[in-house]
Parts: C-alpha cells; sequence; structure tokens
C-alpha cells in the first residue's frame, strides 16, 4: 500500500530534495510540500496524508 506524505521544509533546495527521497521509493508517494507550518497545516487538513515529514 503507497503511503502520502506532506513534506514541511523552508529551504526550497533541502525540501525539494526531500520529496526526490521520497519519489525515489515505491512505497511513498509526495501529495504536497509546504515551505513553512502554517501551510502544511492547512494542506494536511484537506489531503490528510499518511506521513507530514517536517525538518528541523
Amino acid at each position: 500500500m503507497v503511503k502520502s506524505v506532506l513534506v514541511a521544509e523552508d529551504h526550497a533546495l533541502t525540501r525539494h530534495a526531500i520529496c526526490s527521497v521520497f519519489i525515489s521509493q515505491e512505497d511513498f508517494e509526495v501529495c504536497a510540500d509546504a515551505e513553512n507550518g502554517q501551510e502544511a497545516f492547512e494542506m494536511a487538513q484537506v489531503l490528510r496524508p499518511d506521513l507530514i515529514f517536517r525538518c528541523q
């Protein structure tokens, strides 16, 4: 079963790299990426991803 992932990271290059890692795995699909916590929160309420990945 494929798991949906929402990636949240404020640095665009890092965010895209993380998305690429998930995309390369057949068990995951990136449903969205957000550049801040507020955006991630709003997207998560609508998209209901299986996993939210946030960097610190």
